[in-house]
């Protein structure tokens, strides 16, 4: 890894995610709408036992573990300096599965494409979502073909 790909994960990243609310994070990734936000928001004053990650999940808006995952994990996750497999990472979230990540590189032996371009071309991935991983834990090899 060169020398500014190592600047960029160890100072500037942390200087760019300060920690957010898990609706902006969900925003920021492109898993929920403004309205989905803002249904929820109004929906946990309604019923301010339930968690916003709760409640976008009954809703059928978010997988349970997806919120969770960028609730407890995420801020710790992007601050590591070693990284895992995206795959890993994507799992980890609920956005993908072990049977679609196996799939997926089974038939990178014959695409030679990288897991997040043919999750995106499979539709388990919107492409900003992808983008906001890459960003964040592999901001080295955002804009390349994934």
């Amino acid at each position: 890894m060169s020398k500014i790909n190592n600047y960029i994960r160890n100072y500037c990243l942390p200087q760019i995610y300060q920690p957010k609310s898990l609706g902006l994070v969900l925003r920021e990734a492109h898993l929920i709408s403004v309205t989905q936000l803002e249904m929820t928001l109004l929906y946990q004053v309604e019923y301010p036992h339930l968690s916003l990650g709760e409640i976008l999940s009954l809703q059928g808006w978010v997988k349970r573990k997806t919120s969770d995952f960028l609730a407890e994990d995420w801020l710790q996750l992007i601050a590591l300096k070693e990284r895992k497999p995206l795959g890993y990472y994507l799992e980890k979230a609920g956005l993908l599965d072990e049977k679609a990540i196996k799939q997926i590189l089974d038939e990178q032996k014959n695409t030679h494409l990288k897991l997040g371009t043919m999750a995106v071309l499979k539709g388990y991935l919107k492409p900003e979502t992808l983008d906001f991983f890459l960003f964040y834990l592999f901001p080295e090899e955002l804009g390349e073909s994934h």
